[in-house]
């Protein structure tokens, strides 16, 4: 084999290293994050009515912790007129919840807003829950993770 050839596939060895590295860096990185995603948490910290009054803002403070960034998807919240163990009825629909398009960063925090509309015969209630510093949500938002979902929990506040 000539010097030449010699050079050529040490070349193309190392290249197959440098990319087989980078490539196990990454997946360890997600793999590592997916198995942390517990550490997430989140926060209710405001509500406030919207839409005329026909829906609940619920602010909740995403903390991540993680190496990589997360994206909210979807969520199923509802909110009570109190804490748990939610003797009373809900005041919200949460199967219309919506969630912000939010990314929450590696390392950082964002305020992620879930509207959820208010059941027409829990207009006054709702209203009532929200001024009076009542009202409890319950339960969660889907982020992405990578290529995985997961499911945060909101807690009532």
């Amino acid at each position: 084999m000539s010097r030449r050839s010699s050079r050529l596939l040490l070349g193309v060895l190392l290249a197959v290293v440098v990319v087989s590295g980078v490539a196990f860096a990454a997946t360890f990185q997600s793999t590592l994050a997916w198995q942390q995603r517990d550490e997430v948490t989140a926060t209710v910290t405001d509500y406030a009515l919207v839409d005329d009054g026909e829906a609940i803002a619920v602010a909740v403070t995403v903390d991540n912790p993680l190496s990589v960034p997360l994206e909210s998807s979807t969520t199923t919240v509802t909110v009570y007129p109190s804490g748990p163990p939610y003797p009373d009825e809900p005041v919200t629909d949460g199967r219309g919840a919506t969630v912000s398009e939010t990314t929450v960063s590696a390392g950082g925090s964002a305020v992620v807003t879930v509207t959820v509309p208010i059941k027409a015969e829990q207009t006054e209630r709702a209203t009532a829950v929200v001024q009076n510093g009542s009202a409890a949500a319950s339960g969660s938002i889907k982020f992405v993770l990578g290529d995985r979902r997961f499911d945060l929990d909101v807690g009532a506040q």
